[in-house]
């Protein structure tokens, strides 16, 4: 009877070569590591630079019971720490790859025993994407992605909501195979009220921004230097108008207990507008550059994965006195500002605003000043790859504390806004969102003194 047949191979990144002295070395980004082979197990263990089945090894080896025991043990190892994918080869071929994300990466060891259903449906948390020339399976609840390699799986996985039965064993097998590793489920299956509460989007991100197994592939000291796309540490100034910000020193400040424990989300402003010193020592105290370090890392107020410190910070301003309406850049290792000059910078501003008081949910009282928190992607992505959005919504978290405290210190009001609009920061920038976009808001204004405004949206 013909069964799906698995054979295991170097995931991408990784090789097994020989040394000059015939021992095996295993090449991965992290390096070289020699493993303990006898010279004769060597050309076996090569052939999982190309692909092996674990039946492929123990016909080579015949009754050395000794050696087979070393090479399937080498072929735990590797699998325990991630290093190996797993093909999956039907009896016209090769079906699809699957990659682990992390370690350990197992499958089944009988694949006859595989579950079979007469129908299974594509799991809601899956997505087929494009890589290269192949097309990709992912999805947030598997320990791998699957490249297709036979068009006949994608045509059966974009056939419907149900994936139709084969009589074909090993397709059968195959499809257990994907259902053991969580892209399938059972048609009649009905989700649970837990499961019902996640979106696709926030399941993915949540697997993709907490990938197993991720720190191995990080250099530990990129050279700024070797790499000319790398972004600079400090941002270049806009073209604009420069605004010195008022000095600030010897600011009284309570205690961080006292502080703490006055902070509130007030979203009701004074009818005075916002004075230029309160907003610079807003912007001073929160988030300036407070010293650099060797290979472009920076200093500042708040914490950044690897010191990379990628957000920028704007100000959009709808009344404060000692600047007019517009938007604006803060140099933060200056401590000044730039007023963009863009023909659809103050429109776009005021737009900003508008949307953060709608996002309050008071769309006629909008704050005074907005700041609007933006991030230069590629320079951590540069050293975090995978795990750069994350760390950034991160750093936006402890931002934010900070603006709240700052805020309640100088005795200004304050909230975060809880939605945004990228494409605004686009119009008033003129900037590429996959070079620097925006990812956080929080808009303030002066405290409100007697009354509060009135609302007058029904």
């Amino acid at each position: 009877m013909e069964t799906l047949k698995i054979k295991w191979r170097c995931r991408d990144g990784v090789v097994l070569a020989a040394d000059a002295d015939g021992s095996v070395r295993l090449q991965l980004a992290g390096g070289l590591f020699g493993l303990p082979m006898r010279p004769q197990l060597a050309p076996l263990a090569f052939e999982l630079n190309h692909g092996v089945a674990e039946s492929e090894v123990a016909a080579a080896v015949g009754d050395d019971y000794a050696s087979l025991a070393l090479l399937l043990r080498l072929l735990d190892q590797l699998r325990d720490r991630g290093l190996l994918a797993a093909e999956a080869h039907g009896p016209k071929g090769l079906l699809a790859t699957l990659r682990p994300l992390g370690s350990p990466f197992k499958l089944p060891s009988d694949v006859a025993a595989l579950p079979d259903r007469a129908s299974w449906r594509l799991s809601r948390f899956a997505a087929l994407r494009r890589e290269d020339a192949r097309w990709v399976l992912e999805c947030s609840e598997a320990p791998c992605n699957v490249r297709i390699e036979d068009p006949t799986v994608l045509l059966a996985l974009v056939d419907g909501a149900n994936l139709p039965a084969r009589t074909e064993h090993p397709w059968a097998q195959f499809m257990g195979l994907l259902a053991a590793q969580g892209f399938l489920d059972v048609a009649e299956m009905e989700e649970s009220a837990a499961q019902r509460s996640w979106s696709f989007q926030d399941r993915l991100f949540h697997a993709h921004a907490r990938p197993p197994g991720t720190y191995a592939g990080f250099p530990r000291q990129p050279d700024a230097q070797a790499d000319p796309a790398f972004p600079s540490e400090r941002r270049p100034a806009h073209a604009g108008e420069t605004i010195q910000c008022p000095p600030v020193a010897g600011v009284a400040s309570g205690s961080l207990a006292d502080v703490m424990d006055r902070r509130r989300s007030s979203r009701d402003m004074g009818a005075a507008p916002v004075s230029l010193p309160a907003v610079a020592a807003l912007l001073y105290r929160s988030v300036r550059v407070t010293g650099s370090l060797p290979n472009g890392l920076l200093l500042r107020p708040y914490p950044s994965g690897g010191a990379r410190h990628e957000l920028e910070f704007y100000l959009a301003v709808r009344a404060c006195a000692g600047l007019e309406p517009g938007f604006y850049h803060y140099r933060s290792d200056a401590h000044a500002l730039t007023r963009l000059t863009r023909p659809g910078a103050v429109p776009a501003a005021a737009a900003m605003i508008g949307h953060c008081a709608k996002a309050w949910n008071r769309p006629n009282l909008p704050p005074q000043c907005l700041i609007v928190i933006a991030t230069r992607h590629p320079r951590v992505a540069f050293k975090y790859k995978i795990l750069a959005y994350r760390l950034s919504l991160l750093s936006v978290g402890a931002v934010l504390q900070n603006f709240y405290l700052v805020a309640t210190d100088l005795g200004l009001h304050g909230c975060a806004a809880g939605s945004g609009r990228p494409e605004l920061f686009a119009q008033a920038t003129g900037l590429s969102t996959w070079e620097e976009t925006s990812i956080g808001e929080f808009g303030f204004g002066s405290a409100a003194a007697g009354p509060a405004m009135i609302d007058t949206s029904e």
